[in-house]
């Protein structure tokens, strides 16, 4: 089976749907299905404190405010985390373990992950997230 290498490509291009399924492909080969359900991020947000992500299937259903947060164990390489925010309105933070990034980011730091969506995280290389974020 071929297999997909480095970030995807523009939704615009016409290699994309290619793309996605042969990632999906390979991450149902890969996948365990944990599934961490009714995640309550933590109040006030933050690093330190952030509700660990336990599962690779997480629903969080509770963002009392925004800027609540959540957080990954240490990435490890072709580690997959898909991370549903089920809140009614607010936005969570997300974030790394610590001294790790998402998105090229910079260590520590969060990204925000809007009420109703659902994205995958993989870690690429060791300590190193990125996310694909639905529409």
């Amino acid at each position: 089976m071929t297999t997909v290498v480095g970030p995807p490509p523009d939704p615009k291009e016409a290699r994309f749907l290619e793309w996605m399924t042969l990632f999906w492909k390979q991450f149902r080969a890969v996948s365990s299905f944990a599934v961490q359900d009714a995640i309550t991020a933590y109040a006030g947000g933050g690093q330190a404190n952030a509700v660990l992500l336990t599962g690779n299937r997480c629903r969080v259903t509770t963002v009392g405010s925004a800027g609540d947060s959540v957080k990954f164990p240490p990435g490890l390489v072709s580690n997959k985390v898909l991370v549903m925010n089920s809140a009614a309105a607010n936005s969570m933070n997300v974030f790394p373990a610590t001294g790790e990034q998402i998105n090229d980011g910079g260590a520590n730091v969060q990204v925000a992950h809007l009420a109703g969506k659902l994205a995958l995280y993989e870690c690429w290389a060791t300590g190193k997230w990125y996310r694909l974020y639905g529409a």
